[in-house]
């Protein structure tokens, strides 16, 4: 069993490949790529990471990365409709989104990258989304790091 893994700085799988900061949502196996991301969970064989590489056969080769925009998402306030609308370039459509530390009231469709909801609590958030593609047998992925401001 291989194990799909993230990029530098995060923990490494047990085929011994390391991973990049963010939070990985569970590694590969039979050498397909384990999805990463921000703080949260960690995968099963890769840990904190943006995955960036897969280990088959023993071999490890780069993914290229998935460009999320925008840069910036708008601040909300407690009880009104918020929106956003993020979207990736690269990689191969379709594409699969989620997000970590979102303000409660607030969902990421996951097929369509539409943020949205009314927020329920104010206060200043740290998102972080993850994008990945739909190529087999690894994904090329992309993480962006937000501030959300919830005022009340």
């Amino acid at each position: 069993m291989n194990a799909g893994v993230g990029g530098a700085g995060g923990g490494a799988g047990p085929a011994g490949a390391a991973g990049a900061g963010g939070t990985g949502v569970n590694g590969g196996t039979n050498g397909t790529a384990g999805a990463a991301g921000g703080d949260g969970v960690a995968g099963n064989y890769g840990a904190k990471g943006a995955a960036a590489a897969s280990a088959i056969d023993g071999s490890q080769a780069a993914l290229p990365a998935i460009r999320v925009s925008p840069k910036t998402l708008p601040d909300g306030k407690k009880g009104q409709a918020y929106a956003a609308s993020l979207t990736a370039k690269g990689g191969r459509s379709p594409h699969h989104w989620a997000a970590f530390g979102l303000p409660s009231g607030l969902s990421l469709n996951p097929k369509t990258g539409a943020l949205g909801g009314t927020p329920t609590a104010a206060g200043t958030f740290t998102v972080e989304v993850l994008v990945t593609d739909s190529r087999t047998p690894t994904a090329a992925a992309g993480v962006a790091k937000y501030t959300i401001a919830v005022a009340k």
